[in-house]
């Protein structure tokens, strides 16, 4: 089973992954799911809401293939080996609208 997907940003490679963490923050920043998508899509901070969780599923995702994932696979790691993720900060500054299908179509797979 797969447990992550990838997305390439800036040339690079990064893991997501939908957690219970994950759900835990929709939940305490978008009450649901279901609002969480509404403000993505129709929502007075539609790009804030897509860095907020793409900068959480790429944390969950560097985690998980820190722990879990193959060591050879293709994601970028720091010195002692743990996959690295883009900070919602990082991701505001490297990524433009021509990310944006992308980010949605990771979101909802």
């Amino acid at each position: 089973m797969k447990r992550t997907v990838s997305v390439e940003i800036a040339g690079k490679v990064y893991p997501l992954r939908q957690t219970l963490g994950v759900l835990e923050w929709i939940e305490e920043h978008h009450g649901n799911l279901a609002s969480m998508l509404e403000s993505m899509v129709s929502g007075a901070s539609q790009i804030g809401t897509l860095l907020d969780i793409m900068a959480e599923l790429m944390k969950a995702g560097a985690a998980y293939e820190t722990k879990y994932g193959d060591p050879e696979a293709e994601f970028e790691r720091d010195d002692k080996g743990r996959v690295l993720f883009l900070s919602r900060e990082d991701l505001s500054l490297i990524c433009d609208d021509d990310d944006l299908p992308t980010f949605i179509n990771c979101i909802l797979e």
